[in-house]
């Protein structure tokens, strides 16, 4: 798939704001052209020879400068100093470039990479200036690149041009950016998998079974007098063979999704059980606000938790109960109401102290058809825990029930792996290094179900013709996940999701 682009992009590949080292990056056929223009020498002299007489792979330290303005005469810098006088005689003189006052032709001292086609990320010629991270600073080299020739990068577009140069696969593109928004060391090691190319991999070896049996079909189909026919009953055989693998990939997605995005966790419960001292015990530090006043939570807290790996999106509501003081409190609980409907995992927080009330037993009505998990908070304040779990447990409507102090921090890893099962069923893990994401499941199950269709149609003793057909179709949607069979309009949707300069 690989192609060439006629135009040059140019963006900002850091965070725009102040800091140590800001990047700016130009890719193309005239980025070097370009940088010869902006770039000067430590003596503020032109390259020479030029870039595009260099090789690649060259760390170049300089200044950046604006061709269209006028340097500062020699007269002004004092003791006949000039800036585009010698290198002995600048830094004999002592001076800087700024010495004499504000240059508007020099913009920044800078350290120039450059890469030449193919060595490099998007595998055309490509220049980055690392420079002083200031807001004004950067902003104006960039648009000098823009002067010179550069149009801005849309989102995605330098990983975009990696993958149309044939640098990386779509998977591994789209691992740069699970890299870059990664919150867990686990999220990370699944992103660096995929970028190595383990998800290709295991795809690509799938897809080739899949075309395997495929090229049998069809050449018992294209020369029947010279290839027998592959047996029906050996032909479903091969086929379940193969959508054993695709599941095996495919039980990746809950923990791809996980890892990727998190879950979210809604702590919900009546006034006062001790939803936001919860909070601030799982997250070790005093996030919410906690007193023995019932109603002090009045809007939903989320909170990213990290749980053995696995992120979590933790959000803290309001008390649910009937009565609410105010109208603040009543939007609180509203918010509260749809949390609980609406989050991937429930924490319904009981007092366990306490005998259960009836707002207690309304929220667990309304978790109890959902993925959800009983914390009995206060623990500490009862002799018998056994004995105030045996006394939730006929309302539980038989859902976990981990006994907690979140005052004192007991049970909180027991409450850990509680979550983790409840969310995943046990342990986060990733089948031969690959967690899948929604697209790559989505284009499996497609595969998978054509897979299936092939299987029954084999099974019936049908044409071969007829099981071909799905066994494309398999093919097609395998490719997808590795971009050997997308649309250019998938493949925009893809990127645009990138931050620019990426």
């Amino acid at each position: 798939m690989a192609m060439a682009f006629d135009d040059t992009i140019a963006a900002i590949a850091t965070p725009v704001g102040s800091g140590g080292v800001a990047v700016i990056r130009v890719s193309g056929p005239q980025a070097l052209a370009i940088a010869d223009r902006l770039f000067r020498t430590p003596d503020l002299e032109p390259l020479d020879p030029p870039l595009t007489e260099r090789p690649g792979k060259q760390f170049l330290y300089g200044w950046l400068v604006d061709p269209d303005a006028e340097p500062v005469p020699s007269s002004a810098c004092g003791s006949g100093a000039s800036f585009r006088g010698s290198e002995a005689s600048f830094r004999g003189s002592g001076m800087t470039p700024w010495a004499s006052g504000p240059s508007a032709w020099v913009i920044d001292e800078a350290v120039m990479l450059v890469f030449r086609a193919p060595h490099s990320y998007t595998t055309e010629d490509v220049v980055e200036f690392q420079c002083h991270a200031s807001i004004a600073g950067v902003q104006k080299i960039l648009m000098r690149c823009l002067a010179e020739g550069a149009r801005l990068a849309a989102p995605g577009e330098f990983t975009k041009r990696a993958f149309l140069g044939g640098r990386i696969d779509l998977a591994q593109a789209e691992a740069i950016c699970d890299v870059t928004s990664a919150k867990t060391e686990k999220s990370l090691q699944a992103a660096i998998s995929q970028l190595e190319g383990q998800l290709s991999d295991i795809t690509r070896r799938i897809r080739d079974q899949v075309k395997h049996v495929l090229s049998q079909l069809e050449a018992s189909i294209d020369f029947p007098d010279e290839i027998d026919e592959v047996a029906p009953g050996e032909l479903a055989r091969a086929i379940g063979r193969i959508r054993g693998d695709l599941d095996d990939l495919l039980a990746t997605a809950a923990h791809g999704k996980l890892l990727r995005e998190g879950v979210s966790l809604a702590i919900v419960g009546r006034p006062n059980v001790g939803k936001s001292r919860l909070l601030n015990a799982l997250l070790r530090s005093d996030r919410a606000i906690v007193t023995d006043i019932p109603g002090t939570t009045r809007d939903v807290i989320e909170e990213t938790l990290a749980i053995r790996g696995a992120c979590f999106r933790v959000i803290d509501t309001a008390g649910i109960r009937m009565d609410a003081a105010d109208q603040v409190e009543a939007i609180g609980i509203e918010r509260s109401r749809h949390a609980l409907t609406t989050a991937d995992l429930r924490l319904v927080v009981l007092d366990g102290s306490q005998p259960l009330t009836g707002a207690d037993r309304e929220v667990l009505d309304a978790a109890a058809a959902m993925p959800s998990l009983i914390v009995l908070n206060k623990i500490d304040a009862v002799e018998d825990g056994r004995g105030a779990i045996a006394a939730v447990r006929p309302d539980s409507h038989g859902l976990p029930i981990v006994a907690v102090s979140a005052k004192f921090g007991q049970g909180l890893e027991d409450l850990e792996q509680a979550v983790l099962e409840v969310a995943l069923e046990g342990e986060v893990s990733t089948v031969s290094g690959a967690a899948i994401n929604a697209r790559h499941e989505a284009a499996l199950r497609a595969a998978d179900a054509s897979l299936e269709r092939a299987m029954e149609t084999a099974s019936q003793a049908m044409p071969a013709d007829f099981v071909a057909i799905d066994l494309k179709a398999a093919v097609a949607a395998l490719g997808e996940i590795t971009g050997e069979d997308l649309t250019e309009e998938v493949i925009d949707h893809i990127f645009a999701n990138f931050c620019v300069g990426k």
